[in-house]
């Protein structure tokens, strides 16, 4: 055992904790949300069922003077992790030297169900006239505990302290680009689509695209007079990288 103790230094750090982003860490303020010819509760009514048919329904709802939270959670997947990767790797390190040294070993790590989900935070604010500004923001959920990510004001959650089996954040930027994507079927959202057109990419014109976009949502916003909706186009305007 002696013998092991570097190794087992060494294999803490071998199997570092997965860091936890939320989907607009994913998705970037301009695709995280939109603006839409509708007042709040409509929208909200909306929101919750297309989240709903996704497998996400409603778990609460709060408002306040300046518009509405909604909360939706729900779960996706199972998956079968090891209960401590790190201690694997010891076991296998030694396994493997006790069969260098003539004495065949397997060694066979615990392993348990871990259950994946995926929450969501939507806030829908009054802009001008008939048109609500709303954002969202979705976390990964991890046997049955939302898991902390950068964004400020959702609700309560833990530190992730293990290594995960999916990217977080990667699944809820998903179902987000859905949803955005349901509605601008339903012909209420004012806020075009920043995303380039396949053809675009194909074609590498989509940084082109995206200057024009982000040009012609410039004059539109100029010519916007209520100020707070004029904020929230600029504040949506994507970044164009060369």
């Amino acid at each position: 055992m002696n013998k092991l103790l570097p190794f087992v230094v060494l294999v803490v750090a071998c199997v570092p904790v997965t860091p936890v982003v939320s989907s607009k860490a994913v998705l970037g303020p301009q695709r995280s949300e939109v603006l839409v010819q509708a007042e709040p509760q409509p929208v909200a009514l909306e929101v919750v069922r297309i989240f709903t048919a996704r497998g996400f329904p409603l778990a609460d709802m709060q408002g306040d003077g300046r518009g509405i939270w909604l909360h939706l959670k729900g779960t996706r997947r199972t998956a079968v992790e090891p209960v401590d990767p790190n201690l694997d790797v010891v076991g296998e390190i030694a396994a493997a030297l006790d069969t260098a040294n003539g004495d065949p070993m397997q060694y066979v790590g615990a392993v348990h169900d871990v259950t994946y989900g995926s929450a969501f935070y939507v806030r829908i604010e009054p802009r001008a006239t008939g048109t609500s500004h709303v954002s969202i923001v979705g976390r990964v959920i991890r046997n049955g505990a939302e898991l902390c990510t950068a964004d400020p004001g959702l609700g309560p959650c833990v530190e992730n302290e293990d290594a995960l089996t999916e990217a977080p954040g990667a699944a809820e930027a998903d179902v987000v680009t859905g949803v955005f994507a349901e509605l601008r079927l339903g012909g209420g959202v004012l806020t075009p689509d920043p995303r380039p057109t396949p053809e675009q990419v194909a074609a590498g014109d989509d940084v082109a695209a995206c200057r024009a976009y982000r040009a012609e949502q410039m004059m539109r916003a100029h010519r916007i007079e209520d100020v707070k909706t004029r904020a929230s186009v600029l504040g949506a305007l994507p970044v164009c990288d060369p």
